[in-house]
């Protein structure tokens, strides 16, 4: 769904469809030159991708401001390329593939590779099309591998290789060892923290 919004109704998080991709409003501010006309300089983020723009906008344009839909999916079972998730609320069954998963310019992580068993997403549509999702809860996994500690590092600066239960791998501090359980940045795949629970 969409409707039209001018420039001077823009606020943080509205999103819009510009430049035939959803950016998300992450900073707006209004200018008045000395001379000119006013305008609004506007910060955003690709809400499907990684873009950042910073766009200077009149204040009567007009945008497609977009309605996205959020439904939360608790994830199923993954099979031939398709990952599973189901909506406890209405029993449905939601079938959403990784567009990523076969780009050779894609990050060296992406959302999907953190996806365990049953845990729960926020999904996004946008007429009735699936767009992104986000983790509602800390990112845990456990430490399946982690490369040894060598003498004369800072224990506190130093990082070193970890290969995680899924199979990913990533940087950790030196004092992480294999069978720790640790946090991660699913949008980054960085350590956050270790995980102090069980």
């Amino acid at each position: 769904m969409i409707e039209k919004i001018k420039a001077s109704n823009l606020k943080k998080g509205h999103i819009i469809d510009f430049d035939n991709e959803l950016f998300e409003i992450r900073d707006i501010s209004h200018v008045k030159p000395g001379k000119g006309r006013a305008y609004f300089q506007v910060e955003m983020k690709s809400f499907t991708g990684h873009r950042k723009l910073d766009r200077r906008f009149g204040t009567d344009d007009v945008f497609n401001k977009a309605i996205i839909e959020e439904k939360i999916l608790r994830f199923d079972y993954y099979m031939n390329g398709v990952y599973n998730f189901f909506c406890d609320t209405t029993n449905e069954v939601y079938e959403i593939r990784n567009n990523e998963q076969n780009d050779k310019n894609k990050k060296k992580h992406n959302l999907f590779d953190f996806l365990q068993d049953d845990v729960n997403i926020s999904a996004f549509f946008y007429d009735d099309n699936f767009i992104n999702f986000k983790f509602r809860d800390d990112v845990v996994f456990e430490v399946k591998e982690a490369a040894s500690y060598t003498k004369g590092q800072t224990a506190a600066a130093s990082y070193k290789n970890a290969v995680l239960s899924n199979d990913v791998k990533v940087s950790v501090p030196t004092y992480i060892n294999s069978g720790d359980k640790i946090i991660i940045d699913p949008y980054s795949g960085d350590f956050k923290e270790k995980y102090k629970g069980n």
